[in-house]
């Protein structure tokens, strides 16, 4: 569940934040647990944290698909 721009699940901790010191008032998100550090979101600077939290979801799920696919070929 999201608390104050995170998200924990079992072994998953994704954070999405607008105040990065490197990237201000841009939306970048963060899973380290898929090699994504400090991504910048394609979404407008604009957007809500909930928008923000959403496409950093799907994110993931994406790249857990690319992962995920790797293994077909096994």
């Amino acid at each position: 569940m999201w608390n104050n721009g995170e998200y924990k699940s079992g072994p998953i901790r994704i954070t999405v934040t607008n105040k990065h010191i490197y990237n201000p008032g841009n939306w970048v998100m963060s899973c380290y647990q898929c090699q994504m550090d400090t991504v910048r979101m394609d979404i407008k600077p604009d957007s809500t944290q909930e928008k923000a939290q959403q496409h950093a979801i799907k994110m993931v799920k994406e790249r857990l698909k690319v992962y995920l696919s790797h293994l077909d070929t096994v």
